[in-house]
């Protein structure tokens, strides 16, 4: 059974027991970790033995002997397999035996990074198994999470606060929690957190923080953008975490002016990024910037950045050169 929607895959592995099958795939981690605790914990009420071994690290008869070999400890196992890709075609039949077995007494938990589940074994595997692909959300689905993390910390964020978490996590699930448990850590559950504090977690000051960086750049104040960008390095920010984030927020941009050049009303160009209405008067505004302006030079501005710090150069001559194509005057 494939699940697209993660609330009710993590209600299928609360609800799991004894003959159940997971498959999780994706290279998103924090969704596949957030599964397989709560596969642990099932496993731990049902008093299941845990079998953790590597794919790759699997040889012939491991499988049918975990799940035929009855334990000392519990009436079964939790079977957690990482890298199932990776195993050895020579047990790969065995694994589908085990699955397969009416009133099995254990529980299975298959992890790969593939995104595609399109080898003869993983089509066969999946056919068993509650399927679950973790994908990095989309913009517009970010706040879902946000609202559902900081809950969890017993953290309240104000408006502002949430939108600047959301775009200096640049659509990564595993930094989003590592800034809104830095901010659970520093201030206590309980708290209302505020845009400033979320700016102070990151490691910016308030006069200069990666942000405004990213914003001044793209939308096309250069001084600004440049000046930011020279502190922000200076002070130790990760240049690919830079890079990153100035990219997502031209991805609003861009998107805004397409959808606005097309006719779309701006009420209709929120719903489509998903952004609330707050976040969407400055990416209006910077929508302007992008109207009527060829995009495919910008996008190799970002490639040659990626690939100059991947290489490296100093990073901030990797990126002077891409805030400078972002800040061209329109034609």
């Amino acid at each position: 059974m494939i699940v697209k929607d993660f609330d009710k895959a993590v209600e299928l592995a609360k609800g799991s027991g004894p003959g159940g099958v997971f498959l999780v795939a994706g290279e998103e981690p924090f969704q596949a970790l957030r599964l397989e605790t709560i596969l642990e914990d099932r496993a731990r009420v049902l008093g299941l033995e845990t079998a953790r071994i590597p794919g790759d690290e699997v040889q012939p008869g491991d499988i049918r002997r975990l799940a035929s070999e009855g334990s000392l400890f519990s009436s079964g196992r939790f079977i957690l397999v990482r890298n199932i890709d990776a195993m050895p075609a020579k047990a790969q039949s065995e694994t589908l035996e085990a699955v397969s077995v009416t009133g099995s007494d254990h529980l299975f938990l298959f992890l790969t990074e593939r995104t595609s589940l399109n080898t003869v074994f993983l089509k066969k595997l999946a056919s068993t198994a509650v399927v679950f692909s973790c994908w990095e959300p989309f913009s517009g689905k970010m706040w879902p999470w946000t609202k559902r993390l900081a809950g969890e910390l017993g953290l309240k964020l104000d408006r502002q606060a949430s939108e600047t978490a959301e775009a200096l996590s640049y659509g990564k699930l595993l930094n989003l929690w590592s800034i809104l448990e830095r901010a659970s850590i520093r201030h206590g559950s309980g708290t209302v957190v505020n845009q400033a504090m979320i700016i102070a977690l990151s490691g910016g000051l308030p006069e200069c923080n990666a942000l405004d960086m990213s914003q001044d750049a793209v939308t096309g104040n250069s001084r600004k953008a440049l000046e930011k960008l020279s502190l922000l390095l200076a002070s130790g920010e990760e240049p690919i975490r830079l890079l990153a984030l100035i990219h997502s927020q031209w991805v609003l941009a861009a998107s805004a002016a397409s959808l606005l050049s097309r006719g779309r009303t701006e009420p209709a160009m929120i719903s489509a990024l998903g952004i609330s209405p707050y976040r969407a008067r400055w990416v209006t505004e910077a929508s302007a910037h992008w109207r009527g302006r060829e995009y495919a030079p910008i996008a190799d501005a970002f490639s040659e950045a990626d690939f100059r710090l991947k290489r490296g150069w100093d990073s901030m001559a990797a990126m002077t050169s891409l805030v400078v194509a972002l800040t061209l005057p329109r034609d």
